[in-house]
């Protein structure tokens, strides 16, 4: 058995910053005869990185889509957005608006 009155313990602590993006999303599985609007056009991808890291993150590093078939199997009457790419260095990703709004065109 061990025994210590004390560990001493060493580690790197990076700053952190927020960074955001307004991106437009893709809708996938939408039928070829139905049209779609939707409010908003885009999205807002705010995330957390490593502040020496910041300048590394491209625009176009993340994906954001809507899957018209899931809300039509839910029953639903918005899209809900998901991020279906970023970089790994990136944590805390988030989007707002959480809900799309949209209207079927005929």
């Amino acid at each position: 058995m061990l025994e210590k009155d004390f560990v001493i313990v060493k580690g790197e602590v990076d700053k952190i910053t927020d960074g955001s993006y307004n991106l437009p999303f893709k809708i996938i599985n939408l039928p070829r005869n139905v049209i779609i609007s939707t409010y908003p056009k885009e999205v807002k991808v705010i995330y957390q990185v490593a502040l020496k890291d910041y300048s590394k993150i491209p625009e176009n590093a993340f994906r954001v889509q809507v899957d018209y078939k899931k809300t039509i199997d839910n029953n639903l009457d918005y899209f809900i957005p998901e991020l279906v790419e970023k970089p790994e260095i990136v944590t805390n990703v988030k989007i707002v608006p959480n809900k799309i709004e949209f209207l079927i065109k005929k």
